[in-house]
């Protein structure tokens, strides 16, 4: 009875949807990383981080900003926010 259980919860469609979205996220990092290697600026952002379609990206400058925030979601599917992260924690743009 206790492995059935364990099955169950496991296979629950939470977890399955979580599982999914890390996969997701994952994908969607790989994709970022490649685009800004592209871009020439990946040096900058090593620390990248998606987690549920919000990519945080260590904190640039307010040029950088600018230009990211009006790029990314266009050329990296699967980015809806951009975060820039500080010290402090993480600011919204």
């Amino acid at each position: 009875m206790k492995i059935k259980s364990l099955e169950t919860s496991w296979a629950s469609p939470a977890a399955e949807e979580r599982v999914l979205q890390e996969a997701t996220d994952q994908q969607v990092c790989l994709e970022l990383q490649t685009w800004l290697t592209q871009a020439g600026i990946l040096g900058k952002y090593t620390a990248i981080q998606v987690v549920r379609g919000v990519a945080y990206l260590p904190d640039p400058t307010s040029a950088e900003v600018r230009k990211l925030h009006r790029i990314l979601a266009k050329v990296v599917p699967g980015v809806t926010e951009v975060r820039f992260t500080t010290l402090l924690g993480c600011r919204q743009i």
